[in-house]
């Protein structure tokens, strides 16, 4: 499934939407600059910033942030 149509589909279902993208990196990091990663609030994934303890942390810290109510206009 292409990552936009996960966004879409999440929030459509009234699921929360995380968007983790590198806009930069250096030696031998595994994610390049353009490497995008959806999660929602159920935990459902799309993508990849490549992997790895990097990864994780921010998966983890995404389920985190979701758990508390959040509103775009406060």
């Amino acid at each position: 499934m292409n990552i936009w149509d996960f966004v879409y589909g999440s929030l459509i279902n009234n699921k929360q939407v995380v968007l983790i993208v590198v806009v930069d990196s250096k030696g031998s990091s595994p994610g390049r600059a353009g490497f995008k990663m959806a999660i929602n609030s159920v935990g459902e994934m799309n993508g990849s910033i490549g992997g790895g303890f990097m990864e994780h942390n921010l998966v983890e810290s995404c389920k985190e942030m979701m758990k508390f109510p959040f509103s775009p206009f406060i």
